[in-house]
């Protein structure tokens, strides 16, 4: 299934997507904990870690900065030709970051800057997701 993102006004949106929101910024400027801030706001923490990765505040940079998390078959190539299609959309590359692999997939997150491309996640995942020997690409996070 392709992940689709929207901007949505949170007044036509259930409470708690907010209050995840609020959350998620408690524990990223205020040093809170996971409990803490769900606490604070008034969610559970499985409501927090149901939408974490799904619910974010848009800013003027929003989307140029995300992480993507990528299992692929462990072999010669694979990263290289997931790296050519980031090269392709002109996209900055932060940082990479790739464990041992297991059971014969290898495991990588990379952090890309998108302020100096016209390509926008939807579209790059579903170039990524054409990569021979990827397994699945997901959108993690975004700054």
């Amino acid at each position: 299934m392709e992940e689709r993102y929207l901007i949505v006004s949170s007044s036509v949106l259930p409470e708690y997507f907010e209050q995840v929101v609020r959350a998620e910024e408690l524990i990223n400027s205020a040093d809170k904990s996971i409990s803490q801030a769900c606490s604070e706001v008034g969610i559970s923490r499985s409501t927090f870690y149901k939408y974490r990765n799904k619910v974010f505040r848009p800013d003027r940079d929003y989307g140029k900065k995300c992480i993507l998390a990528f299992k692929m078959i462990d072999e010669k190539g694979v990263l290289n030709r997931i790296l050519s299609v980031i090269y392709e959309f002109g996209i900055n590359i932060r940082s990479i970051n790739q464990g041992s692999p297991i059971k014969n997939y290898a495991y990588v997150t990379i952090t890309i800057d998108l302020s100096e491309t016209d390509g926008d996640v939807q579209e790059i995942t579903k170039r990524l997701k054409q990569v021979n020997g990827l397994k699945s690409v997901n959108v993690i996070a975004f700054e």
